[in-house]
């Protein structure tokens, strides 16, 4: 989302202000492609699927739902992987209520790299 001046103000509203900030999601959601995906490749996409999740960002939660939402389209596209899966499941889990350990992420991650 870009900054808006709110006109009644004359200054930049606070919810517009953060999703612009420069942080590390923020970064992220700009390297995200048209198409949802990150650069076209399916280990990039779920890295960063899985850093926006690690962030509090879901479908459903945080002010990255629609980089979230996008690159979760484009990944059902790859559902045959079984990192997708397994990715998209952590997902369900957390729009769910569920926590996932701090061990299961670091498995799910060098999975991801691994190609497994």
């Amino acid at each position: 989302a870009r900054a808006r001046l709110d006109p009644a103000k004359g200054a930049v509203r606070q919810e517009e202000r953060a999703a612009t900030a420069s942080d590390a999601t923020g970064a992220l959601a700009r390297r995200q492609s048209a198409d949802g995906s990150f650069g076209g490749d399916l280990v990039e996409t779920l890295s960063a699927l899985l850093t926006l999740l690690q962030a509090g960002h879901t479908r459903r939660a945080g002010i990255r739902r629609k980089v979230v939402g996008k690159a979760v389209h484009w990944l059902q596209a790859h559902a045959t992987d079984v990192r997708v899966a397994a990715v998209l499941d952590v997902l369900r889990r957390l729009e769910a209520g569920e926590s996932v350990p701090a061990a299961e992420w670091s498995t799910l991650a060098a999975q991801v790299r691994a190609g497994r």
